[in-house]
């Protein structure tokens, strides 16, 4: 009855987790997440808002300059005359007044583009007072949501070299006639694609950049007014749909601005799915790298994995009305590539006909200032067998080097590359700690020199080297760290558990030959994680294992073993009192200390604890045995013995 009421309790907690959570514990559809997808695009709830021309507190030597913001301009001309302009930056990057040529200003810090207008103006103007502020920010600019509202006439930060003009889009045309009469129009591109203005006829822009249409309306208009100054500007873009189709489910139309890109569109659906557990199989069977974007009059082929590392804009064009996205399946049967190393992000990667080292080294961040481009290997299989063949290359001489499905990149570090080897000098120096050293090659007087020589109670005698990768079964010590613990004997697993000191291995380094009689040859080279222990003239005798207070005892020549551990306050209950080990510091040698070896400072007394059995290790080892008997057994019965 309990566990009854335990289950419904343990349901209900769930339950309420859920919907503290705000999610629901129905099944998910991709296409029932629209709203939450359009609010990640932005960061912020907009809608209703108009943020068009919005006050907003900026650093004037911060701040830059973009499209859609607005400047008040002031003219104090002689006389009685004043003007004033309250004028955005086009979506092209231009600043126009009527009475004035227009200035490039986006990308300028606030500061900067005021002092730019204010020359620029004072031409036009020679002898008037001019004063520029800047009035409202634009916030379309981050890209705020926007379904639902009219974007028709929105100013958006455009690359006038790759936006495509279509229709909606907005031109301004200034033509400024000889003497003080001129004339402005503020024009869209007709659903035909024309543009056409009331003193002139039409002319067809739609499917040119901005900076080619810009040109194509100067030189046409100019046709027609021989004698005046043709000023063109891109203003504002225009709202579009896409359609989404293809691998992920298909999220719904999607309501953009034609100053978005392909990424816009397709970011926050792989959001969706790269943050839900139970979507990521499907979007794992996406191919971003062959994505299509469908349109009119011809067909693009972009690598979004490639654009998501590197910020290629080619792999993210700008979007057009009536566009289908279409991220076709993934060949998941082979063809991946994958690279590994020192690179700025390993990675495993879809491969793309076409591939090179070069799109590999991109897509994986580049390579690191340590990595070796003399040396990189790529192992590549032999056909359709499982055995493979070593490639080495050299980057960038080889970048071009094609890829096939399945090939393993490997890129090694640079030889010493910014080492960061180091020793640990402890005892009787001044300076004790740890210093940087040049694997192999910095000396042990140099580290001595570095840490500012020896205190008065330095005993050289007891002085060592200590090294953690020395030749393996040099001594008991050795041997036992370096075995698996169910490998040891009782006493090293007891050992292994109270001991404090690592896996040392003295050097052989006599430290009163090299630093009283200069001896050159005792001074060793050092290598990484060496240990450099000075000796102290304040002797002591270091005990441990299972004792009442294990610990350091000042040594006392006329004591045997069991009067260090009566100073240590005896044995604990489950000491194994017979099998206390006497470690020599000089050599690591472990001696059965109720032998009567002589005790030196610097020694260590290990008392074992009275060994626990593992029953699942004895039983492991009792199968081990049967089964050895039961095979000795059938070979003896098959052969008739």
């Amino acid at each position: 009855m309990h566990k009854k009421y335990f289950i419904i309790i343990q349901i209900v907690l769930c339950l309420a987790s859920l919907l503290a959570q705000g999610q629901s514990v129905t099944s998910i559809d991709p296409s029932s997440r629209k709203s939450s997808l359009q609010l990640r695009r932005s960061g912020e709830e907009t809608a209703g808002r108009n943020l068009s021309g919005t006050y907003y507190s900026i650093n004037p030597d911060e701040y830059i300059i973009d499209s859609g913001d607005e400047l008040f301009i002031k003219v104090d001309v002689p006389g009685p005359e004043l003007k004033t302009y309250s004028v955005k930056v086009s979506s092209d990057g231009y600043l126009f007044i009527p009475d004035a040529p227009g200035i490039y200003i986006r990308g300028l810090i606030l500061n900067d583009a005021k002092k730019l207008i204010l020359a620029h103006l004072k031409k036009h103007f020679p002898n008037s007072e001019i004063e520029v502020y800047f009035d409202k920010i634009y916030f379309r600019r981050s890209g705020e949501e926007t379904a639902g509202r009219n974007l028709s006439g929105t100013y958006y930060s455009i690359n006038p070299d790759e936006y495509i003009i279509d229709s909606g889009d907005e031109l301004f045309i200034k033509v400024d006639f000889p003497g003080p009469e001129f004339k402005t129009y503020s024009v869209k591109v007709s659903s035909d694609g024309y543009l056409f203005i009331s003193d002139a006829p039409g002319i067809y822009i739609r499917g040119f950049s901005v900076n080619i249409a810009k040109k194509k309306v100067s030189t046409h208009l100019k046709k027609h007014f021989s004698n005046a100054v043709i000023e063109v500007y891109f203003d504002k873009i225009h709202p579009i749909q896409v359609y989404l189709t293809g691998a992920l489910n298909r999220f719904d139309d999607v309501n953009l601005n034609s100053g978005n890109r392909l990424y816009d569109a397709i970011e926050p659906i792989i959001s969706t799915y790269e943050n839900d557990t139970l979507l990521i199989p499907q979007l794992q069977i996406a191919s971003l790298r062959n994505v299509k974007l469908l349109r009119k009059t011809e067909s693009l082929s972009c690598d979004i994995l490639k654009f998501r590392v590197t910020g290629s804009a080619k792999e993210n064009p700008y979007l057009m009305d009536n566009d289908i996205i279409h991220i076709p399946f993934k060949d998941t049967t082979g063809g991946l590539i994958s690279i590994e190393g020192l690179v700025g992000k390993p990675i495993t990667f879809e491969f793309k006909p076409g591939d090179k080292l070069q799109n590999a080294v991109d897509i994986a961040g580049g390579m690191l200032p340590s990595a070796d481009s003399n040396h990189i290997m790529i192992y590549r299989f032999n056909r359709d067998r499982d055995d493979f063949r070593l490639i080495t290359l050299q980057f960038p001489s080889e970048k071009e080097f094609q890829l096939i499905q399945d090939d393993r990149i490997y890129i090694r570090r640079k030889p010493l590359y910014h080492s960061r080897a180091s020793v640990w000098v402890k005892g009787e120096v001044i300076y004790p700690g740890v210093y940087p050293i040049v694997d192999n090659q910095t000396t042990l007087s140099e580290i001595i020199d570095q840490a500012g020589g020896f205190t008065p109670y330095v005993n050289l005698k007891m002085s060592r080297v200590v090294r953690e990768d020395s030749i393996p079964g040099e001594d008991d010590l050795e041997r036992m760290i370096d075995a698996f613990p169910v490998g040891m004997t009782r006493i090293e697993r007891n050992y292994w558990t109270s001991s404090t000191k690592g896996n040392l291995d003295v050097v052989s380094c006599e430290f009163s030959k090299l630093f009283n009689d200069k001896d050159i040859d005792q001074d060793i080279i050092l290598r990484n994680d060496d240990i450099i222990e000075i000796g102290s003239d304040k002797r002591y005798i270091y005990v441990s294992g299972a004792i009442i207070r294990p610990g350091i005892i000042k040594f006392n020549p006329d004591w045997t073993y069991l009067d260090y551990i009566a100073s240590a306050d005896g044995f604990k209950e489950r000491a194994k009192k017979k099998e206390v080990k006497l470690i020599k510091f000089d050599t690591e040698n472990w001696l059965d200390a109720d032998k009567g070896y002589a005790i030196d400072p610097g020694d260590r007394l290990f008392v074992p604890h009275k060994y626990e059995y593992d029953m699942s290790e004895l039983a492991l080892r009792a199968l081990s045995i049967v089964s050895q008997v039961t095979t000795v057994l059938l070979v003896v019965k098959s052969f008739g013995l």
